[in-house]
């Protein structure tokens, strides 16, 4: 099987896009606008964008 399925953030408001930066950072948009970033495996919070 070419993909495999893994759940890399939990608790967000509808994603909506995904990209990958080249330091390892993932970068998530919410429908609402918001931008959330994942840094070494955590969920960066609201606050912290």
């Amino acid at each position: 099987m070419p993909y495999r399925q893994e759940i890399v953030a939990e608790r967000l408001n509808v994603p909506w896009a995904i990209d990958f930066s080249p330091d390892g950072r993932i970068f998530f948009t919410e429908r609402p606008g918001t931008i959330r970033v994942i840094e070494r495996g955590n969920l960066i919070g609201k606050d912290n964008c």
